[in-house]
């Protein structure tokens, strides 16, 4: 979750909201802020019940535990990218980024090349669009 604040900025350029859903307590979430990750700036969500991880097909039912699940959804509730790791690995929240912007640009009309790294420019613009 650090990684996503120190990176909040850039999300928020971007036109989105970073919120974070773990199956900890509240208080737990809060013990972290007072230790090692210091002031969050994005929204926490308690998923206690797993309810959440349920719905968004991350729960590991047979261990109990809901494994790292990343969701860009865009302003009418579709999902354009899903990402998901193991519980004991962490994310890259620079894709997580460049992802996020690249579905931006695409809804503006432009096609995303294979390996465009956030900068660099477009060569397309999309006749569907």
């Amino acid at each position: 979750m650090q990684k996503f604040g120190e990176l909040y900025p850039g999300f928020k350029k971007l036109g989105a909201e970073v919120i974070a859903v773990s199956t900890d307590s509240i208080f737990t979430h809060l013990a972290w802020q007072q230790g090692t990750l210091g002031k969050l700036n994005h929204p926490h969500a308690a998923d206690k019940n797993l309810l959440v991880s349920d719905m968004y097909g991350v729960l590991d039912e047979e261990l109990g535990f809901s494994m790292r699940g990343t969701f860009i959804i865009d302003p009418k509730g579709i999902v354009k990218h899903i990402s998901v790791n193991p519980s004991e690995s962490g994310r890259n929240v620079q894709e997580v980024l460049r992802n996020l912007h690249a579905i931006v640009k695409g809804s503006e009309g432009n096609l995303v090349p294979c390996g465009w790294k956030s900068g660099d420019e477009f060569t397309k613009k999309s006749n569907k669009l």
